[in-house]
């Protein structure tokens, strides 16, 4: 049987190492891999990496140093001595338990680095540590550290069960980490966000019990104060104008956690947002999820439109803003001009509405005021004006769609 064992030494790779056995570190040695080293082992069985004695170190400086496990269609308790890359050298070994085999020859890579308090570098393909669409840092939020865990080769990946130790120099200060709160997050590089899913909770210094199924085992891990969590994105948040002109606004959750509830929100200037309906959330999924809702009364003009994401603690967050250009093509006519009794308005548009309108004198004084509602199509609308002195008027129409001032003449 082929075994690399180490007792008490210092081995520093600088270059590929293959075991077809096992690995046995024993009485804190350590193994310190740089410049994008490799150690592959071809035992697929959980002991072929052990620690014997006072355990074992293996310490890595980059997301390139990597332990390459070809673990394949095997099950059980797989552990990775971690320890930090700095003084005084903590073990903080990763614990991943094979509950469910993958299928094919399929290998699991691992890797783990330090980083400051900035978490910079991010692992490759990782572009933010977002807190929300604002573009917060969230950094401050996370561990100084990034764990990989990459099944490669597989058909169907395993589903496993993890466990992240971590030293207290990586939540402390300057980070603003309540420790109790932390666990899981992966980067899902699919859809190239921090999905809001946290597994896993906190105890001693590690999170454990993160039960991860095959279809969210994802590379990149890190550790996250669950009060901020790294954001959900939204997938295919829609405006867009029906032939009615009515504004059909949806959009679709790939996860929720803790979401209470959605509001849809528009405006007339993209500055200024009221919200015109409320959408009950799921609270916690990990499904796709698809909502819709409808606009009847969308602005003239440009409308514009946001989604406002509540979650039940209060927090909220906003979605990128979607303009929607709606017809104003309405005609206005008066008649008879000048008149004695009655004003007729004659309008045409292409949806029903409510118009309001005042009627003002010369000086901008408003003499009366009222509404009507208009049909879709072409219609007549009867103001009476017997009791106006004979003068000079103005009709003020106004309503989501109409915005005119005429002037009319009473005899």
């Amino acid at each position: 049987m082929k075994i690399l064992q180490f007792t008490i030494v210092l081995l520093t790779l600088t270059f590929n190492v293959s075991a077809q056995n096992r690995l046995v570190l024993n009485n804190d040695a350590y193994i310190v891999m740089e410049n994008s080293a490799k150690v592959v082992l071809d035992n697929g069985n959980a002991n072929a990496i052990q620690t014997l004695g006072s355990g074992g170190n293996i310490v890595t400086t980059s997301e390139n140093e990597e332990i390459i496990w070809n673990i394949g269609v095997q099950t059980g308790i797989y552990t990775i001595p971690w320890t930090t890359n700095a003084s005084p050298f903590v073990k903080i070994p990763l614990e991943m338990n094979i509950t469910g085999a993958g299928f094919s020859a399929g290998r699991i890579v691992f890797s783990t680095y330090g980083t400051p308090s900035t978490n910079l570098p991010l692992p490759t393909g990782v572009t933010n540590l977002f807190s929300g669409p604002s573009i917060t840092d969230n950094s401050l939020k996370v561990i100084d550290r990034f764990g990989g865990i990459d099944a490669r080769g597989y058909s169907t990946k395993p589903s496993v069960t993890l466990k992240f130790d971590y030293s207290s120099a990586e939540w402390a200060s300057p980070n603003t980490i309540v420790e109790p709160n932390l666990q899981a997050q992966r980067w899902n590089s699919t859809s190239g966000t921090w999905e809001d899913l946290l597994f896993g909770s906190q105890s001693g210094n590690s999170v454990q019990n993160a039960d991860i199924s095959s279809a969210n085992f994802f590379k990149n891990w890190t550790l996250v104060d669950n009060t901020f969590p790294l954001p959900v994105e939204l997938v295919d948040f829609n405006a867009v104008k029906n032939n009615k002109n009515e504004v059909e606004v949806s959009w679709k959750t790939v996860s929720e956690i803790n979401n209470d509830y959605f509001e849809v929100e528009k405006s007339q200037d993209g500055v200024n947002f009221t919200s015109f309906v409320q959408i009950e959330g799921a609270g916690n999924s990990q499904n796709e999820l698809d909502y819709a809702t409808l606009d009847r009364n969308p602005f003239s003009g440009i409308s514009y439109y946001r989604l406002k994401q509540v979650d039940f603690d209060g927090h909220f967050s906003y979605s990128e803003i979607k303009a929607v250009e709606i017809d104003t093509d309405v005609q206005v006519v008066l008649f008879p001009n000048p008149t004695e009794n009655v004003l007729n308005v004659s309008t045409s548009t292409n949806r029903e509405t409510i118009v309001f309108y005042q009627i003002v004198d010369l000086t901008g004084s408003i003499i009366y005021s009222n509404e009507f509602s208009v049909e879709s199509g072409k219609q007549i609308s009867v103001i009476d004006v017997n009791e106006l002195k004979p003068g000079v008027y103005f009709i003020q129409l106004s309503s989501d769609n109409i915005n005119k001032s005429i002037q009319f003449i009473k005899q």
